[in-house]
């Protein structure tokens, strides 16, 4: 009786036995990757197209609240106006909201340049090396370090 998984390893080349890297890939010619099935799209380019998007978005945003900022004035509504017995009142309403959002504006740009530098000065990757690394490490016996 022929031993069937013994021909099948014989059979196949090298350079198709699973885990074998492929010559071929890696060519000068190889294709990028479709966005959406349709359009050949770098990850460089997907990478900064995303970044823009944050930024645009980030900025749009803090536009409003310096709008809102500026534009609050606490008044009610007709029929309302009895809520506020006194102008000063109502002005220290104003400066309260204003100080408020102020404080979650500027909370905001905060996380805002916290994200930004993880993500230009690729953070996140640096870290996980480090902790890659040191898991290693502690696998291994030797002492834990990081690098």
């Amino acid at each position: 009786m022929a031993d069937l998984e013994r021909q099948g390893i014989s059979a196949v080349q090298p350079a198709e036995q699973y885990g074998a890297i492929d010559p071929k890939k890696g060519s000068a010619d190889e294709r990028l990757p479709l966005l959406l099935g349709r359009w050949e799209v770098s990850p460089k380019q997907l990478y900064t197209v995303g970044l823009a998007c944050y930024v645009t978005w980030f900025i749009i945003h803090r536009m409003a609240d310096l709008a809102y900022i500026f534009t609050v004035d606490a008044r009610f509504p007709e029929g309302l106006g009895h809520l506020y017995p006194t102008e000063s009142q109502r002005l220290e309403s104003v400066a309260y909201t204003q100080q408020v959002l102020l404080c979650g504006m500027l909370h905001r740009i905060v996380v805002f340049c916290v994200v930004l530098t993880f993500v230009v000065f690729q953070l996140f990757a640096r870290m996980d090396t480090a902790l890659r690394s040191f898991s290693l490490q502690w696998e291994l016996g030797g002492s834990p370090r990081i690098t």
